[in-house]
């Protein structure tokens, strides 16, 4: 059935007439081929090179590039910049199977042989055999030349060995005369604050002395000496005099303390004193030190004691 047909009368003079609509015309034939579009970009490729691409090799943004020293593989950002991506390279297979043995070689010619004994050398040699001769204090070496043939070809004596060091000096050895009595620091002696014997001279004998005294000492604060005989004793003097090195000083009375001066402990000082001690009781004859504050003081090797009739 055909649709109605309605007509529309319009307040003008204009007759419009609305229908359903129709059914589908045929399609249309195709249109023309459009233009050709613009290029897309470049599409990644693999590089290949020695060593890290970074800052060397310029690549398109994707490329892919190979270190052949590593098999690591990078990306390319563009330019000369480049991401670590991985490294290809599997593990190591499994080792091959031993190859056959080769044939065996041609036995070699004899190599340079070493001789030696006592004589110049005679005896058959090969081209190049070497000889030591060994008799004491000669070292001479022989090449030889084939045949019975040596040649002197050098010395294997060093020369003569510089002279040795003079030894040190001996100890003092003991005095062969009875009368006289001896003692000496061997070592160094520390003392701090309280009164230290350092020295101690054993007279085993009564009579007539002469004592002498060498006094070595260093030390940061003011120190005191006295020298004592424990023993019965009169003296021709009451007094012991000497020097000190660092200045003189008119007298020191073996029995009581006198005071040293404190000095720099780099710069050990001494004093030598001689005397007359008559012993008529057996004692010991000592040097005792103090100092008056606290600070390290020493009686240092090179003091000594000695009483000779």
């Amino acid at each position: 059935m055909s649709s109605p047909i309605v007509v529309v009368q319009q307040p003008t003079s204009v007759l419009r007439i609305e229908g359903h609509g129709g059914p589908p015309g045929a399609q249309g034939e195709i249109g023309p081929e459009g233009p050709t579009g613009p290029a897309g970009p470049p599409g990644g490729e693999w590089q290949f090179g020695a060593g890290n691409p970074s800052g060397v090799v310029t690549g398109i943004q994707y490329n892919m590039y190979i270190d052949t020293n590593t098999n690591d593989v990078y990306r390319s950002n563009g330019g000369t910049s480049w991401t670590f991506v991985n490294n290809i390279q599997g593990d190591a297979g499994p080792a091959g199977a031993d190859g056959d043995d080769g044939a065996a070689g041609a036995n070699g010619t004899r190599g340079s042989l070493w001789t030696s004994g006592a004589g110049v050398p005679s005896a058959a040699n090969n081209a190049g055999d070497m000889y030591l001769r060994t008799a004491t204090n000669i070292g001479d070496v022989y090449q030889g030349n084939g045949g019975t043939s040596w040649t002197l070809v050098g010395n294997i004596r060093g020369a003569t060995g510089l002279t040795g060091n003079t030894g040190n000096t001996g100890p003092a050895g003991a005095d062969g005369n009875p009368n006289i009595f001896y003692n000496a620091c061997t070592s160094d002696v520390v003392y701090n604050t309280t009164e230290t014997t350092v020295l101690t001279l054993p007279i085993t004998s009564t009579g007539t002395y002469v004592v002498e005294v060498q006094l070595v000492w260093e030390s940061t604060v003011t120190s005191s000496f006295a020298i004592n005989y424990t023993g019965s004793h009169t003296g021709a003097s009451s007094d012991l005099s000497g020097v000190r090195l660092a200045g003189s000083i008119a007298h020191i009375d073996r029995l009581d303390y006198n005071t040293l001066s404190a000095t720099s402990t780099a710069t050990p000082q001494m004093i030598i004193l001689t005397g007359i001690l008559v012993v008529t009781g057996t004692g010991n004859l000592t040097i005792s030190m103090d100092n008056a504050s606290s600070g390290t003081s020493a009686v240092k090797r090179g003091t000594f004691l000695r009483a000779s009739k």
